[in-house]
């Protein structure tokens, strides 16, 4: 039971069990084994967290417009994430009001934090929603989100609740005859883009339209989000933001995130126009962005935090 986090309840139900209505001997090894898989617990109210905040999205009421329910998702993973230990850095560096692109370098979800219906929910991304972009604005953004393979329904079901944008990269399962699909996402994601940018609200791009460990992150990146901060009249400004360790087990691990100063993309490149010049931006800045994540990953964890989580 203690070896999959679908069974791990009742693995510690047991235990608890023993350990009130056991003999001398039960309780005490009741008291050891519990005493050493005290992380593992808390590594599994944040399983269980997830759950909840799965069915707590898909079950919302069809009337509920999705950025009431992106809202209701970010404040159910705060509560998530302030069961386990992580860091954030760079707050000055937000901007005072919303209506900007944040991008991010995007890592893989560890297998252990699988969902029973096989569905990852990606904690990068939730993580900056819910603990930086809510937190400062009183709203969790609008991400851009890739379209599921056919298989993916626990995925589909989520982010369509969510009202995300959707676009297809590599990953989405697009066959050759509807290769329109991809045209006409394009050309949506535009549109609501500037809508919500014109809105007030925060975009999250991850500029590679893949997943990676930490160690191997960022991967090359592509020119959509910064080609859609040239083409709006109100430039708007693009936050850089570096996350490490979201790919890992949270056992005795501390999710980390930095935040850096915005830049205008007319400040790196002329114009939309300008491919030379866009071509050499993201290969720079995909190398410099490299250096942000190891830096990241390099944070100091506030031992008094660590400590209150712990307990």
């Amino acid at each position: 039971m203690l070896k999959n986090p679908i069974t791990l309840n009742d693995a510690f139900a047991m235990l608890d069990r023993i350990g009130t209505n056991g003999d001398a001997t039960e309780r005490y090894l009741s008291t050891i084994c519990l005493d050493i898989l005290r992380e593992t617990r808390k590594e599994q109210k944040f399983y269980d967290g997830l759950v909840k905040v799965y069915d707590t999205v898909i079950k919302q009421p069809e009337q509920i417009p999705g950025l009431e329910v992106r809202k209701v998702s970010a404040c159910a993973m705060k509560k998530v994430f302030s069961e386990v230990s992580y860091v954030i850095e760079g707050w000055e560096n937000l901007p005072k009001t919303g209506g900007h692109i944040f991008i991010y370098n995007h890592l893989k979800n560890h297998p252990y934090n699988t969902l029973p219906n096989q569905f990852q929910i990606t904690l990068d991304s939730h993580f900056i929603s819910s603990m930086v972009l809510f937190e400062q604005y009183g709203d969790p953004g609008t991400r851009i989100v890739r379209v599921g393979r056919t298989s993916e329904y626990g995925h589909q079901n989520y982010y369509d609740r969510l009202s995300h944008i959707n676009v297809y990269t590599p990953e989405s399962e697009l066959a050759a005859d509807k290769a329109y699909l991809k045209e006409q996402a394009k050309r949506e994601f535009f549109h609501k883009a500037t809508e919500e940018l014109a809105s007030g609200r925060n975009l999250m791009i991850s500029p590679e339209g893949t997943s990676l460990l930490t160690e191997e992150s960022p991967g090359p990146f592509r020119p959509g989000a910064f080609k859609l901060a040239l083409e709006l009249e109100n430039e708007p400004l693009i936050v850089p933001v570096a996350v490490a360790n979201f790919d890992k087990r949270l056992r005795y691990n501390t999710l980390k995130c930095k935040i850096y100063p915005p830049f205008k993309m007319s400040d790196k490149v002329e114009s939309k126009c300008d491919k030379e010049g866009m071509r050499a931006f993201l290969t720079n800045y995909q190398q410099e962005f490299t250096q942000k994540v190891r830096e990241a990953a390099a944070l100091e964890v506030d031992s008094r935090r660590a400590m209150a989580v712990s307990a």
